[in-house]
């Protein structure tokens, strides 16, 4: 029938009754031999394909359509059954006349149900226990979508309503998730029929065009159900679907709730918090889409993963360069960094600049290693103890502005504005410095006020006292003044009374004068709370900070941050993780050249990371091969690279040095290079004479000639950031480094 290009023998099997006899058989025995059906099937599309138009409209008005579905439900597990009914269907509904009569007949038989459990069914038995795919039922499913796919481009309401109230459109975005070799062109057609068919292509919310209150409510449960099965996880492949998808009509639904009531308009629909985890890693996935369709996690701050604020940062960074903000080149030594940094921020434009490059002087590398790099010199220069910028009044924990900076000419200006916006640049950058601040200092920076509960962690004593005063009716009785007795290391500083321990300390001026009362004790509190904390005397080191912060980051984005973060979500946003945790480490470390994850040199390196390195040295190891010690606030999965891409640590093993060499590292790349070492405490040896060795940044590599200690870090241009090779072993020998 297929080659009868004429249709003669068409005409002669329909005017025998040949049509009215297959399908009289399939409708009387529907739970017949699957034998039947699919003969019943193959003659029915052999039918249509040579009679054209006129056979399509036989077979439906003789209740093909009916009977193909019927085959469908009662072998409703069989492949070729399956196979053979849909490849009917589609000749049934993609025909050029009486098309539209096909899709009717198709839906009254609910065939968008029939199809769906055959998808379902398809895609649940795709996957053989080897893992692959099996390319026999992804055919089935990919015929069963292209039925699918007519249904959805018959353009009507109906027909779309019909599909997502019976569910169809649950295994279609399944399908996007199974992939196979030789597929990526049907993925992406789909990927398009699916914004086709919702109008995604024209809005967030451009779903509710339908003006059918079930086609919205059908496809808002289809997404959240889709949603529930990521279990709150995400990987590349599901990122197509949901942003394309997902994410679009998520944004609608907000949309849509908020219309509803006002009081809505400080809420988001109970559905959608519950998947505000899933939605924050979409958001870190594509950015942007924090100033888009995600916008509303923002205005709820409590919905954001801490990793999402960091992404927001990152965004807005990119955001304001597209403004005009300008970036900035930075030039200088390893050395008076404060003072070359000045000069450089004098330049006209370079106050409110984002972008940030930079290069050490008589240095050839170049890269983000090196942004790194001076992120942590000058962060160090800036907690020196001999600059006197910041003092630590919990054994070196935590630092906070120094009181007596203040005698210092220039500290509480400049010196404390540049500390604001080299913090405000690294948290743009994603960058951590190696600086944590106390709490109270931090609750300031993000404009909070200061209560007695913070004195209680670092004073339970004074705590006491000021709640006292705060729930006694009678202050005036304790006779107390603006003035305090005071054994604060900077109050007795900078005391006139040189011989003693304690010093008077005015917490306003003339504060000896002024009694508390009842009018003034909040006050007094207020005041007390500060001088406990060690801040009352750095206000003006305080505003300048937060000044500083003001430049990379407007105030509309810096107030916005500062009510999107807590004080602890801050400390990791600025210092990074307090320890490192070697098992996040392992977990996200990828392995290049011949490493593999249970190669025995890889098991070594890292059974010496954990039992054989302490913190300091792990922070060394990290600081070697990534040009920092600090661990971004989300973990090692958040570390970036090259151009601020993010970049995972990994192990690299090389087979061009041998065993006598040292391990290289790239730090644009986050890249740790080991030869292949004979035994792991070759590898303990090699590892520790390296670090020993890390005294500044080098994007080179440490080479180990046999005959000689180890010899300086090489300083080889390195245009990309890459690690310079080491010198081979026949090289002659560098004289042996001094002995510190």
């Amino acid at each position: 029938l297929v080659k009868d290009a004429s249709g003669g023998a068409t005409r002669v099997i329909r005017d025998a009754g040949g049509v009215e006899t297959t399908i009289a058989s399939m409708r009387l025995h529907p739970d017949a031999g699957r034998s039947l059906q699919v003969a019943g099937c193959m003659a029915l599309t052999g039918l249509m394909i040579s009679g054209k138009a006129i056979m399509q409209q036989t077979v439906v008005s003789l209740g093909g359509t009916e009977a193909i579905l019927a085959g469908m439900r009662n072998h409703n597990e069989d492949r070729k059954v399956l196979l053979a009914s849909t490849i009917c269907l589609h000749m049934l509904l993609s025909g050029a006349s009486g098309a539209e009569i096909s899709h009717i007949r198709f839906g009254e038989a609910g065939g968008c149900e029939g199809l769906r459990r055959a998808m379902e069914w398809a895609l649940e038995t795709a996957t053989q226990e080897s893992g692959e795919p099996d390319t026999e039922k992804l055919q089935l499913a990919d015929h069963i979508l292209e039925v699918i796919l007519v249904v959805g481009r018959g353009g009507k309401t109906e027909a779309v309503s019909a599909l997502i109230e019976d569910g169809a459109i649950v295994p279609v975005m399944k399908r996007l998730l199974i992939r196979s070799p030789g597929d990526t062109g049907f993925i992406k057609s789909l990927q398009q029929w699916l914004t086709q068919v919702f109008h995604l292509n024209v809005g967030p919310v451009g779903w509710l065009l339908y003006d059918v209150e079930q086609v919205r409510a059908g496809l808002e449960r289809v997404v959240m159900a889709h949603l529930e099965d990521l279990h709150g996880s995400i990987t590349p492949a599901h990122a197509g679907i949901t942003l394309r998808l997902i994410v679009p009509v998520v944004s609608g639904i907000v949309r849509q709730h908020r219309r509803g009531e006002v009081a809505a308009l400080s809420s988001v629909p109970e559905a959608v918090e519950r998947h505000a985890s899933i939605l924050c890693a979409f958001a870190c996935i594509e950015p942007a889409l924090l100033h888009k369709e995600l916008r509303f996690l923002v205005d709820h701050p409590r919905l954001l993963t801490l990793e999402a604020k960091r992404a927001w940062l990152a965004c807005e960074r990119q955001r304001l360069e597209i403004l005009g903000r300008k970036a900035v080149r930075v030039e200088t030594g390893r050395t008076s960094i404060l003072n070359d940094l000045c000069g450089t921020l004098a330049v006209e434009g370079a106050a409110n600049a984002v972008g940030l490059s930079v290069n050490f002087r008589g240095e050839a590398a170049a890269g983000d290693g090196l942004r790194r790099e001076w992120f942590r010199l000058v962060a160090r220069e800036l907690s020196d103890p001999a600059v006197n910028l910041f003092a630590s009044y919990d054994g070196g924990r935590t630092l906070q502005p120094s009181p007596t900076s203040s005698v210092q000419e220039g500290a509480e200006g400049s010196y404390f504005q540049l500390a604001g916006k080299v913090v405000g640049l690294a948290l743009l950058h994603g960058e951590t410095l190696p600086m944590r601040f106390s709490g109270p200092f931090l609750k300031r920076i993000l404009g909070h006020v200061l209560t007695p509960e913070d004195v209680q962690a670092v004073d339970p004593d004074s705590y006491k006292g000021i709640q006292f005063v705060l729930e006694t009716d009678d202050v005036e009785s304790l006779c107390l003044t603006f003035s305090e007795v005071s054994d604060h290391p900077a109050d007795v500083v900078l005391s006139e009374d040189t011989r003693g321990s304690h010093a008077h300390f005015d917490l306003v001026p003339g504060g000896s004068e002024i009694e508390v009362t009842e009018k003034n004790k909040n006050e007094y509190v207020r005041l007390k709370v500060e001088h406990k904390l060690g801040l009352l005397r750095c206000r003006s080191q305080i505003d300048a900070f937060v000044k500083g912060l003001h430049e990379p980051l407007p105030r509309e984005s810096l107030t916005r941050f500062q009510r999107m973060v807590s004080v602890a979500e801050l400390d990791l946003l600025i210092a990074g993780l307090p320890e490192i945790n070697v098992d996040d480490w392992q977990a996200h470390c990828a392995y290049g050249g011949f490493l593999k994850p249970d190669h025995h040199l890889a098991v070594w390196f890292w059974e010496v990371l954990r039992e054989d390195l302490n913190q300091d040295e792990r922070a060394t190891l990290l600081h070697f091969a990534t040009g920092s010690a600090a661990v971004p606030a989300t973990g090692f999965k958040t570390l970036s690279g090259y151009m601020g891409r993010p970049c995972p640590f990994s192990i690299e093993g090389r087979t061009d040095q041998d065993s006598t060499h040292l391990p290289t590292a790239a730090t644009c790349f986050n890249r740790l290079r080991l030869p292949l070492y004979r035994s792991r405490d070759e590898l303990r040896l090699r590892l520790k004479t390296a670090l020993s060795g890390v005294q500044s940044f080098h994007e080179g590599a440490m080479g180990l000639h046999p005959d000689h200690g180890p010899q300086p870090p090489a300083r080889a241009p390195a245009a990309n950031g890459n690690g310079a090779p080491a010198p081979p072993a026949d090289a002659p020998a560098a004289a042996p480094a001094p002995t510190p």
